[in-house]
């Protein structure tokens, strides 16, 4: 009798070794399509299956193929004792398929009728009938099921397994076209009844948050903002390094999407006069930060690569191990010659010059990360106890500027308080930021109050100060502890705001709405300080 095997593949590895072994112990190949020209180049017999066919005109033959994967029996044993039956000669034993999910893709000119959403139906129902069909989705399990294969005795466990992996398939195919289609209409919500996602296995990493700890590193299928390494991969990160990644590939394009290009808000003064303000572009900028546990560690623009770097590197870092480094601008060879001097456990930036390649083979465990692919995420989630969470990201600056003293904040200073709100969208609630210079000079985050983080980020200023070599005894006049204050959510006024604007802060960025709001308005209008209300906060985990 005729042994049949099905074959429909998008990924190729290994196809051809595998259907060599068919063909010389005996069995049938049926295939069409791309893996029919595949295998017959490779010398490969195969019999075409119109029912494979990308034209809709057969799409009616598909019912045949079904039929003979539901119909397919092996009452004695394994597969020689059934090939002496006449009465299977349409029995489809093996049905090796595996296709591409998809997500969020255009689907205006896609017809779900097309062939592989027919073969995706077909691996459904060869998963239906596993304890006589050998169902193959993934490259990896060729070898396994060659070995079996020999011995003519496939175990009940393997033939789980890999109906499992089948399901699997199915379920992410169906799901990725269920998200393409809800964006052709409406009427379809932003949270669907059942969050089903094709995530996509990419790496096993080096472990979790701890050594005793698995991880494994997931993605959307076509996402545009996969990790792309030089010297390393994801299997080489662990969860921590992963996670201080994502954050930097973040922040990097949040800068690239707002404050790259001009960037305007609608602002009104203490006249309720309306007009616009404007931001200074950072295209002319480099901008470098450093993050660590997902916290922001330090940050600044600077004229050039070095300039940023020295800055962000004095900030509380030379005392931080494996911490991520993140820049917009290409590392050249200086750079890496002052990199390697700190304790990074990581580099992203667009580009690498061989002269920084080759400086950072220095320090081996040094990985380098390329940042020039844009992220295109719709959603951030955390799983819960019981549950999964899903939010829109937080993607908003700020929508106004309400101006509430007659103290307008200055051209610098304006830019400065765009840059420090970039800062706080990526920062752990509730946090207060300190900008000098367009430079971190203070920061606290995931602090259970305001006023502790008020507290936190004016102990850290005076000890950033004092490691750059500046005197203890601030003058507000010619040495003030930072030019601007950036807090994510509003400030109730007390004895820690006092004190900063006391030591020289001159504009302060806030919600706004408070009881004390009145109060914190006078002493700023006596101190000179430019306070705004944005009315929006950017409370974050």
């Amino acid at each position: 009798m005729t042994k049949r095997a099905l074959i429909h593949v998008d990924d190729t590895e290994n196809i051809v070794e595998f259907a060599q072994f068919l063909t010389s112990t005996g069995w049938t190949i049926v295939s069409a399509n791309k893996t029919e020209e595949l295998l017959r180049k490779n010398h490969v017999t195969v019999t075409r299956t119109m029912a494979l066919s990308t034209d809709v005109a057969y799409a009616q033959d598909i019912t045949r193929i079904i039929n003979d994967v539901v119909a397919t029996r092996i009452p004695d044993g394994e597969y020689q004792a059934s090939f002496q039956q006449e009465e299977q000669t349409n029995n489809i034993f093996i049905v090796c398929i595996n296709i591409t999910p998809f997500y969020d893709i255009d689907v205006s000119s896609f017809d779900i009728k097309t062939c592989d959403y027919r073969i995706s139906s077909i691996l459904r129902y060869a998963f239906y009938n596993y304890e006589n069909v050998l169902v193959l989705t993934d490259p990896k399990d060729y070898k396994e099921a060659i070995l079996q294969l020999r011995t003519d005795n496939i175990s009940p466990d393997f033939r789980l397994y890999l109906a499992q992996k089948a399901l699997n398939l199915v379920a992410a195919y169906d799901s990725g076209i269920s998200h393409s289609l809800a964006k052709q209409t409406p009427l379809a919500s932003n949270f669907p009844l059942y969050a089903t996602y094709p995530l996509k296995l990419q790496a096993h990493l080096k472990q979790g948050s701890n050594k005793h700890q698995l991880a494994g590193f997931y993605t959307l299928p076509g996402s545009a903002n996969l990790p792309v390494f030089e010297n390393c991969s994801a299997s080489d990160l662990d969860y921590l390094c992963l996670c201080d990644v994502t954050m930097c590939w973040e922040i990097l394009n949040t800068l690239y999407g707002l404050l790259k290009i001009q960037y305007t808000v609608k602002s009104t003064n203490a006249d309720n006069y309306d007009f616009t303000t404007q931001f200074t572009p950072l295209s002319g900028k480099v901008f470098t930060f450093a993050v660590k546990f997902n916290n922001l560690l330090s940050a600044s623009l600077g004229g050039n690569i070095l300039e940023s770097f020295a800055k962000t590197y004095t900030y509380d870092l030379p005392h931080i191990r494996d911490a991520v480094l993140g820049s917009t601008a290409v590392i050249d060879g200086r750079a890496a010659e002052a990199i390697i001097n700190g304790s990074f456990i990581a580099v992203i930036a667009p580009d690498f010059t061989k002269e920084a390649k080759k400086i950072f083979t220095q320090r081996p465990g040094i990985k380098l990360i390329y940042s020039s692919n844009e992220s295109k995420n719709r959603f951030e989630a955390r799983f819960v106890y019981g549950g999964f969470l899903i939010q829109q990201p937080d993607k908003t600056i700020f929508d106004h500027w309400y101006i509430k003293t007659r103290t307008r904040p200055s051209q610098i200073k304006s830019d400065q308080l765009a840059f420090g709100m970039l800062l706080a969208l990526k920062t752990r609630s509730y946090s207060v930021i300190l900008i000098k210079d367009n430079s971190i000079a203070g920061i606290a985050q995931g602090c259970v109050s305001v006023e502790k983080a008020l507290g936190e980020v004016l102990y850290s200023a005076r000890e950033h100060a004092v490691s750059c070599g500046r005197s203890t005894d601030f003058n507000p006049s010619d040495n003030p502890v930072a030019d601007v204050l950036i807090c994510d959510e509003k400030i109730h006024f007390g004895v820690e705001i006092k004190a900063l604007i006391d030591l020289g802060v001159s504009a302060i960025i806030e919600t706004g709405g408070t009881l004390e709001d009145n109060e914190f308005i006078n002493y700023c209008e006596e101190k000179n300080v430019s306070l705004i209300f944005t009315g929006i906060t950017h409370i974050s985990l």
